[in-house]
């Protein structure tokens, strides 16, 4: 079996002198491509923690920022969120917070710390402290995290609900009585006195 061969032309010539040039730019493009690139080494990124982790309502918790170097926000301040408990928020339940509690000043080095208080109407359950930009709106959450906590508040009674009345409540009950002896002793004296 014979192959034919065909004649050298000068459209051919051209196009074998385009293939090294072509080959050179294809080298350098993959050279420059991140996909024959060496892995970078990958860094801690932004963080958040709150201590004590668990709190009652009404209690201080200090927020601790770390990892935001580089990022625009050093040396600015970004704002502290308190949303939940749990999902209901998202899911439209009660109760839900989305409250700001306060604002974290971010140093040179990309750390920062403050000191805010939980809400004393905070009902019992896992909250997230959210810590990013500040809303146009004054006691507004940040609509975005750059970094969250969590933090339980538990409440004092069984049923983790907040706790109305106290001393006071027992006075109620005992008022009521002390009216109802009173409208009985007024009618007896009207009464005794009609007769008379």
């Amino acid at each position: 079996m014979m192959t034919e061969t065909k004649p050298v032309t000068a459209q051919t010539r051209a196009g074998l002198s385009a293939l090294p040039i072509a080959l050179a730019i294809g080298a350098f493009i993959l050279s420059a491509w991140p996909v024959g690139a060496a892995p970078q080494p990958q860094t801690a990124g932004p963080s958040a923690t709150v201590s004590p982790a668990q709190v009652m309502p009404g209690d201080a918790v200090r927020v601790s920022v770390t990892g935001l170097t580089g990022l625009p926000m050093t040396g600015t301040n970004l704002c502290i969120g308190f949303l939940g408990p749990g999902n209901n928020l998202e899911l439209g339940l009660s109760p839900s917070f989305r409250s700001r509690l306060g604002t974290v000043a971010i140093g040179a080095a990309g750390t920062g710390e403050a000191d805010v208080r939980v809400p004393v109407q905070a009902a019992a359950g896992v909250y997230r402290i959210r810590v990013g930009g500040c809303p146009s709106q004054p006691d507004l959450a940040p609509l975005a995290a750059i970094a969250e906590a969590q933090l339980t508040v538990t409440r004092g009674g069984a049923s983790g609900l907040p706790a109305t009345g106290g001393a006071l409540s027992m006075l109620l009950p005992l008022g009521a009585a002390f009216t109802i002896l009173a409208g009985a002793a007024a009618r007896l004296t009207r009464r005794s006195a009609s007769r008379t």
